[in-house]
């Protein structure tokens, strides 16, 4: 049997003695993405050490025991959701409700991404029987509500799907005042972003 070989090749952007195989690709990664965006992310570099190594720990023992104390803290349904307005839109038949309660996993978030602020998609009238939801994320760069909504809308009037879109750590009014529209200052906010959303 003919064997093959993967050939890996060096972006001209990165340093040559950077190549992107194994645990490096994440350094040749972290050039690009501190280098050559207009906007560049991780400016600070990989964040505190401490928190750093919070995430590491959290991660291990998460996955070693569903007993674990602080993973059963941070996946809970004992959190205080404050409904701060509900607007009824006759057109779309739907009733859009703004609320927001505080992050499980607010430790580790900025204090501007510790509350986490949603609309939620819901019928004018209570439905006879339970209904599907679907949650939606923001995209890169969405710093709003107002496509996602407009999806939500559709989505109620066209097939009786309730929408619930939640406002990502780290964007719109869950951005850190010394960041730069979409773009991170630490590698430890990519990581805090993503353990935050599986917790909200």
């Amino acid at each position: 049997m003919r064997s093959t070989k993967r050939i890996w090749q060096v972006s001209p952007l990165v340093p040559s003695q950077i190549q992107p195989i194994m645990g490096e690709t994440l350094d040749n990664m972290f050039y690009v993405m501190t280098n050559t965006l207009a906007e560049p992310c991780f400016t600070g570099g990989w964040g505190k050490p401490k928190l750093l190594q919070d995430i590491i720990d959290l991660s291990s023992h998460a996955q070693q025991s569903d007993n674990y104390e602080a993973r059963k803290t941070l996946i809970t349904s004992n959190i205080d959701v404050t409904a701060l307005s509900e607007t009824a839109k006759d057109k779309e038949k739907a009733m859009l409700i703004n609320g927001k309660f505080k992050s499980p996993a607010a430790y580790i978030l900025p204090k501007e991404s510790e509350e986490c602020e949603f609309q939620l998609i819901v019928p004018q009238k209570k439905p006879s029987e339970a209904m599907p939801l679907v949650i939606q994320y923001s995209m890169t760069g969405d710093h709003g509500f107002g496509l996602r909504r407009e999806i939500g809308y559709k989505l109620l009037k066209k097939h009786k799907i309730a929408s619930l879109s939640i406002m990502n750590p780290f964007y719109g009014s869950r951005k850190p005042e010394e960041q730069k529209k979409s773009s991170l200052l630490y590698v430890s906010d990519l990581m805090c972003k993503g353990i935050a959303l599986v917790c909200e």
